[in-house]
């Protein structure tokens, strides 16, 4: 399930808001943050995500990945 609230979106326990970024020139925040949290959550296991925040690293890894960088 994913809520919009502003800038902030929560995708099952993954926060990635895009106040706390700075992108690259030809990003699109929406597209991005969406398909690395999706990632994300296909890559790790749920109990694992849950216990030890490894979903969150994951997708922060993949937005670095494209580009962008933590503020």
């Amino acid at each position: 399930m994913v809520h919009d609230k502003g800038s902030d979106i929560v995708y099952t326990g993954v926060s990635l808001v895009y106040t706390e970024w700075v992108a690259p020139e030809t990003s699109k925040w929406e597209k991005d943050s969406y398909e690395c949290t999706r990632d994300a959550q296909e890559a790790i296991p749920t109990y694992l995500g849950r216990l030890f925040g490894r979903t969150q690293v994951h997708a922060e890894r993949c937005m670095v990945a494209r580009g962008y960088t933590r503020r």
